[in-house]
């Protein structure tokens, strides 16, 4: 992965792991799994493929690799963290 892939791996998984932090501090969200999409913006299904697979490592560290699911639909990738 090149380097501009590097950077925006880190910068969605910061936001993606601020947001999920944040949904399951809510007492409105109790039990419930975080759930978003994301888009990579890239052309090249190869290289959004990689970030993908990099996004979901970095996610597994955070919250184990049992909780976390991607999956891609069309050109986004569908992030699940669940619940703990």
């Amino acid at each position: 992965m090149d380097r501009e892939a590097t950077i925006e791996v880190s910068r969605i998984t910061e936001a993606m792991q601020k947001m999920a932090s944040e949904h399951f501090l809510d007492k409105r969200f109790t039990g419930e799994p975080f759930e978003t999409s994301v888009s990579f913006g890239d052309d090249h299904p190869d290289r959004a493929r990689l970030i993908g697979e990099e996004l979901r490592i970095r996610l597994s560290e955070a919250y184990g690799s049992s909780r976390v699911h991607l999956s891609l639909n069309g050109g986004n990738y569908d992030v699940k963290i669940d619940f703990a």
